[in-house]
């Protein structure tokens, strides 16, 4: 069981995001926890057609069905999801005792997993890892992308960052993952806490939240930028929003960036080394 929680593990799951489909509503509520307490976002729905509509509108990097369902079944559900996504996104079924209809048997093919219920937690996690792992060459562990992050962080190990985010679990995925390539952090919960914290030490990035209590990102940016004019941080924010508006009005505030959550593991690593490079010019 000890290999469900190696570093690398982590890395395969901070910032992905499930959409998890079942009609039993506490089935989802531990689900959706298990997800969260391993860096992810989950969204649920309780039946296939809800499923459906939030597809339409978000995307996830997998989706995770309950066969038994009224209406519609986890495999007509997921029959539908690939005919109009592809066979890119991984589906996953749950079925109590691993019941699969014999007369529905080629239709496990729209399956990367199939497992039984009740739902392990380590085998759940297991899933989710093995699902949503790159696929890496064989070689050694000295060699994958993870170590090169860490040799290239350590070539400005005294980086001063700050977190301003209000909501636990997202304070969590980007401490994770600027811990997983040799980095630290600061972290706070809203702007004015920022700003009491700029005016403690110096530091040279922020990852803002847009939308805090008290002080929310765009007024905590006017306000360094007051104060410290070109001498300011890199502030790069974090938004909900992914509307070109909702952007626009990031950088009409000052802010140098964005990235959109739920976070994207390889945009956070491409936006930080990008910015960490122009600090280093």
């Amino acid at each position: 069981m000890k290999s469900f929680k190696a570093i690398t593990t982590d890395k395969d799951l901070i910032g992905k995001s499930a959409l998890l489909i079942d009609d039993n509503v506490t089935n989802l509520r531990i689900l959706k926890g298990h997800c969260e307490l391993w860096g992810m976002h989950a969204d649920i729905a309780t039946s296939g057609a809800d499923g459906l509509l939030l597809l339409a509108n978000t995307k996830f990097d997998v989706v995770i069905i309950d066969m038994l369902m009224p209406d519609m079944n986890g495999i007509d559900v997921a029959i539908m999801i690939s005919e109009k996504y592809g066979s890119g996104l991984p589906l996953v079924l749950f079925s109590s005792a691993g019941h699969f209809p014999v007369d529905r048997k080629p239709d496990r093919k729209y399956f990367k997993a199939i497992l039984d219920k009740p739902i392990k937690q380590a085998y759940f996690k297991k899933m989710l890892v093995d699902t949503l792992a790159k696929k890496k060459a064989p070689v050694t562990e000295e060699k994958i992308e993870l170590p090169v992050a860490k040799a290239e962080a350590s070539d400005h190990a005294d980086l001063h960052i700050l977190v301003a985010e209000d909501n636990i679990i997202n304070q969590k995925i980007v401490v994770k993952t600027l811990k997983s390539i040799g980095y630290s952090c600061d972290v706070v919960a809203n702007g004015l806490e920022v700003l009491s914290s700029l005016n403690r030490q110096h530091y040279d990035l922020i990852f803002m939240d847009v939308q805090m209590p008290e002080m929310d990102g765009l007024e905590a940016t006017r306000k360094i930028i007051d104060q410290y004019g070109e001498k300011k941080p890199i502030i790069i924010a974090m938004t909900a929003g992914a509307y070109e508006e909702d952007k626009q009005k990031c950088l009409e505030a000052g802010m140098d960036d964005y990235i959109t959550k739920p976070f994207d593991f390889d945009n956070f690593y491409f936006k930080f080394n990008l910015w960490k490079g122009k600090m280093a010019k």
